[in-house]
């Protein structure tokens, strides 16, 4: 029996916009594909049934959106770091990728993959994958499903057509979904960060389901739901995404299913107030997934006794990378691991004062 599950979530990828909010063009260069690049952002789904209350405006120029979280309380925090496809455990199905998100939470131990590729003139989703210590399990859209064309500017129309095929339990699953999207208007956008130029992509997408077992048909089904995309400048991507109920297609509509927005784009971790609280920063390993060897940073306010040990999901040391004085400043150190196996491993940095982080890396070989 052969498996494939929709795990996909590629609602914020990220582009680099430039021009003014009347005249905003994006090209395939525009698009921050930057290796290492982390977007965070917040998500909140309609529980109810009855949607969430959201204010779109109308087509055109001169409109003004905003989310932040007290206008969409109850949501979650998530993030996706922009990654090399190539050692990533999926890239054998995807051999045009030119890049992968990763997206991995430490309070779960499922790690998410989806692969796109961009050229000159196209911007497409492959498919992706996901890992857990249970399951791999993976999905290739057949064909793939077009993001964006290029150049994309106010009025910019083009259609697409994508499918995905589940087999299980004896059951085969067919979804084939036609997307109408046009760049129809242009505005404002305030977010948590502040206020940026848009452009906002309408996308009408028709889904039709057809199941098949022993060879005949048992189910047929054909919905239809609008979504927008708000694409702003600099590395924010797309600021929002709001997804309208099934079967709703004005496209003024005022609930929506989803709404998803950036509250974060960056390539290294900041100094806080929290960090200066503590006298210390632990950052993300660079590259990660990793084969064999990545870099650990870390920045000290002062001069500290300091331990930073690797550890396995059992809980045991596999390493110890610095155990002694330290001076004030950043300080990166070169994390080997040919002698271990595929897996998540955690490291943590501990000073003598007490305080300590830990953070979660991925070795795959």
């Amino acid at each position: 029996m052969k498996l494939k599950v929709t795990i996909i979530s590629f609602a914020l990828t990220l582009f680099m916009v430039a021009g003014a909010s009347a005249q905003i063009t994006i090209n395939s260069g525009d698009i921050n594909t930057t290796f290492g690049t982390t977007n965070t952002f917040y998500t909140v789904a309609d529980t109810t049934g009855n949607g969430i209350t959201v204010d779109l405006g109308t087509s055109g120029g001169g409109q003004t959106w905003t989310f932040n979280e007290t206008l969409f309380p109850g949501g979650s925090t998530t993030s996706q770091t922009i990654v090399d496809p190539a050692p990533t455990p999926f890239s054998s199905l995807f051999p045009t990728a030119t890049f992968a998100f990763f997206d991995s939470s430490p309070e779960d131990t499922t790690d998410f993959w989806s692969y796109g590729s961009v050229t000159s003139s196209e911007f497409r989703l492959l498919g992706g994958g996901f890992q857990s210590p249970s399951d791999t399990l993976s999905t290739v859209f057949d064909p793939s499903e077009l993001l964006a064309v290029f150049p994309l500017t106010e009025g910019t129309t083009f259609t697409g057509t994508h499918t995905l095929t589940v087999e299980a339990f004896g059951a085969l699953t067919v979804t084939e979904t036609v997307k109408n999207a046009e760049v129809d208007g242009y505005g404002t956008l305030v977010l948590p960060l502040g206020s940026f130029d848009c452009l906002r992509l309408r996308e009408v997408r028709t889904t039709f389901s057809t199941v098949t077992f022993g060879g005949q048909v048992i189910f047929q089904d054909t919905t239809q739901n609008i979504l927008y995309n708000f694409i702003v400048g600099g590395s924010v991507g797309i600021g929002a995404t709001v997804t309208g109920l099934v079967g709703d297609t004005n496209p003024n509509f005022t609930a929506a299913t989803s709404v998803s927005f950036s509250t974060g784009a960056v390539t290294a971790i900041e100094e806080s107030e929290e960090t200066i609280a503590r006298g210390f920063e632990l950052e993300q390993n660079y590259p990660n997934p990793f084969n064999p060897s990545t870099t650990i940073r870390y920045s000290l306010l002062e001069g500290a006794d300091v331990i930073l040990d690797v550890y396995n999901l059992a809980g045991q040391k596999v390493a110890t990378l610095v155990n002694g004085r330290q001076s004030a400043g950043t300080h990166n150190v070169t994390f080997d691991a040919s002698d271990l196996s595929s897996g998540v491993y955690f490291y943590r940095l501990a000073l003598d004062n007490g305080n300590e982080q830990v953070r979660r890396m991925i070795l795959m070989k």
